[in-house]
């Protein structure tokens, strides 16, 4: 039994090391939020936001992700709006000034933003008229009739006989001297 005793420190650090990892990444997606003096609704619009707005040091992450000075920065003045009374699309809009349509994960349909996102089912459709007309000009070629030599040839093959009687003889040559030994 003591010779099992030092396996309890080892499998409970093996039990503990997943949580140990995952508090930090969760204490770090409500930082902003924790002591921001938001009520319980404003924190969840507040969340809201965060994963709306893209961090523009880090580009992939959104600031509630991302650990970045700016990020940080932005989510104080998330907070500080929302505490003002601000509705979403005002901080929305206020981001947007300040920092670009390239801010929102999802941007706005505006006339700004209208060749973003009517583009790629342009090029689509200019796509595909071009391969119609790529089909429907595609020249139908009749196709000539056999010539007697090659309809003979075909009757042939189709006889079952062979293409070519040279390697027909020489198979059967293969088979005399196979059996010859």
């Amino acid at each position: 039994m003591r010779r099992l005793l030092w396996l309890v420190p080892v499998l409970m650090l093996t039990l503990l090391a997943p949580v140990a990892v995952s508090v930090p990444s969760l204490a770090a997606t409500t930082v902003g939020v924790q002591g921001s003096g938001l009520s319980p609704d404003q924190q969840a619009r507040a969340q809201r936001l965060y994963r709306e707005v893209r961090c523009m040091v880090c580009q992939s992450e959104s600031i509630a992700e991302s650990e970045a000075e700016l990020a940080q920065n932005l989510r104080q003045a998330v907070d500080q709006r929302i505490g003002a009374g601000d509705s979403d699309d005002e901080v929305r809009a206020w981001l947007v000034a300040r920092y670009g349509e390239a801010v929102l994960y999802r941007p706005r349909l505006s006339a700004r933003t209208l060749l973003l996102w009517t583009l790629p089912f342009v090029l689509m459709l200019v796509a595909g008229g071009w391969l119609l007309l790529q089909a429907r000009a595609r020249p139908s070629v009749p196709e000539a009739p056999l010539d007697a030599e090659e309809q003979a040839r075909l009757d042939r093959v189709l006889a079952g006989e062979a293409l070519r009687p040279d390697l027909d003889t020489s198979a059967s040559e293969d088979q005399d001297s196979l059996t010859e030994r």
